[in-house]
């Protein structure tokens, strides 16, 4: 099953904001997502609330999103199309996670997480020493792989404590290779301080 690609209408002044239509694109059969398409959206909203009435339209910034606001601006000189920021800042965001030293760490952290979140005995021992739980990552939303770094630099302390205790070391499978590199990416200092200095920087 598909997910749905949705087209949110929303109204703003300085009364506040308005919903005013939701369109679900793979519901019409047939239909191309083309610029015309996406223009037509847009055009026949500005005709219901009035083009005197509408300063601004703003969308994502992807080739088509761009052309329709060519569109709109061309046949509505007093409407400015405003590419939307949280759009050009998770486009930043993706970019910046590319940048090879950036990207090893965030590897790395994967991994913690991973075998964290994968090992009910690893997350029971855990949770004997912390409540806060771990945040696991998501490739769709490329800035929540920030937010998931900023919550393992919380979880540090906890970690280091728990891969040095005794429930660790009675642990059966402690001599694991798994483990071992686990327990030794936890205990690199020049890992956590690019955690910090990432975390910091953004």
């Amino acid at each position: 099953m598909k997910k749905s690609s949705i087209i949110n209408i929303l109204v703003s002044s300085c009364k506040g904001t308005m919903f005013l239509d939701v369109i679900d694109i793979f519901e019409l059969v047939g239909q191309p997502m083309t610029i015309e398409y996406i223009y037509g959206c847009i055009k026949n909203a500005i005709e219901i609330v009035g083009p005197e009435n509408v300063v601004q339209v703003i969308i994502d910034n992807a080739f088509k999103c761009k052309a329709m606001g060519d569109l709109v601006m061309k046949d509505y000189p007093s409407i400015v199309w405003t590419p939307c920021v949280t759009h050009c800042l998770d486009l930043l965001i993706v970019d910046i996670a590319k940048l090879p030293w950036i990207k090893d760490v965030i590897t790395k952290a994967k991994h913690i997480v991973n075998f964290m979140t994968m090992k009910p005995k690893v997350l029971a021992i855990y949770r004997t020493f912390k409540d806060l739980e771990l945040l696991k990552f998501s490739w769709i939303k490329y800035a929540y792989i920030f937010l998931v770094l900023e919550r393992l630099l919380q979880v540090y302390p906890t970690l280091e404590k728990m891969v040095v205790c005794d429930v660790w070391w009675a642990w059966q499978d402690f001599r694991n290779h798994e483990v071992r590199e686990f327990k030794n990416l936890v205990l690199v200092d020049s890992f956590w301080n690019n955690v910090e200095n990432i975390v910091k920087d953004l």
